[in-house]
């Protein structure tokens, strides 16, 4: 019975750290102790890494200019289309209060123009340079703008009596030239 639990059962590590007895770890693996991965594992994760994010930053190049901020771009951007425009240019409710003399005060919400567009630089043709030799470059903005509207009248108690007001909504937004007020 003493002999049979002496034997003990020579279990297969389950992970690198798992250690063999001294005789048999020198029989498999060799005099030097392995650790896990290795210095060779540890290359070749790196190489992998350095490999996908080379290729994940080549496919963001192609579509940099789409992200938000300033960016170069090698080539102009291909046109975007008046869906995609009006997807990023649109009307949007917006309360505010209004307070006029001898008048209760009220809110209202009108819409207005909420949204992004395109704007780029690029250096200047030669038929700008010599029409004008100060602009070497040309930029093109674009900006969400108010294109169309509607009146919204509002009826006001007042120290004299009721009054009328009428404020402007958007009734429709699209990207257009920036305005220089």
């Amino acid at each position: 019975g003493w002999e049979r639990s002496r034997r003990v059962r020579v279990r297969q590590p389950q992970h690198c750290s798992a250690l063999l007895s001294t005789a048999q770890h020198a029989q498999a693996m060799g005099p030097r102790p392995r650790r896990c991965g290795g210095p060779g594992g540890l290359a070749q994760l790196l190489l992998l890494c350095l490999c996908l994010q080379l290729v994940v930053r080549s496919l963001a190049a192609d579509n940099g200019w789409k992200r938000p901020g300033c960016h170069r771009v090698v080539y102009n951007p291909p046109p975007v289309s008046l869906a995609l425009r009006a997807a990023r240019c649109k009307c949007a409710g917006h309360t505010r209060k209004i307070s006029i003399p001898d008048c209760v005060e009220f809110h209202i919400t009108t819409n207005a123009c909420r949204g992004f567009c395109e704007s780029w630089s690029i250096p200047s043709a030669l038929e700008t340079l010599l029409v004008n030799p100060h602009q070497p470059v040309t930029s093109v903005g674009e900006c969400c703008n108010i294109m169309d509207t509607e009146d919204v009248t509002v009826r006001v108690m007042c120290l004299n009596g009721f009054r009328e007001l009428t404020f402007k909504s958007a009734k429709s937004c699209s990207c257009y030239h920036c305005k220089k007020d």
